[in-house]
């Protein structure tokens, strides 16, 4: 069974990074996550998709809606 972690995103640019590292180090392998963009006029999404495309995960992706 797969565990999908959902993480919202709204304005969060300066916290993002370690977030996502922190699920990186995480023992536990078999997952998925959802980052929720809320919104965010920040540059959350933008370091988001950066760390993802640096580290080349597949199991992460971006949802973007309107606040």
């Amino acid at each position: 069974m797969k565990l999908s972690i959902i993480i919202p995103v709204y304005n969060v640019g300066k916290h993002i990074k370690v977030t996502l590292e922190s699920l990186l180090n995480q023992q536990e392998k078999n997952f998925e996550v959802i980052i929720v963009n809320d919104g965010s006029t920040d540059e959350s999404i933008s370091l988001a998709k950066e760390f993802i495309d640096d580290n080349k995960l597949s199991d992460f992706r971006i949802i973007t809606k309107e606040n």
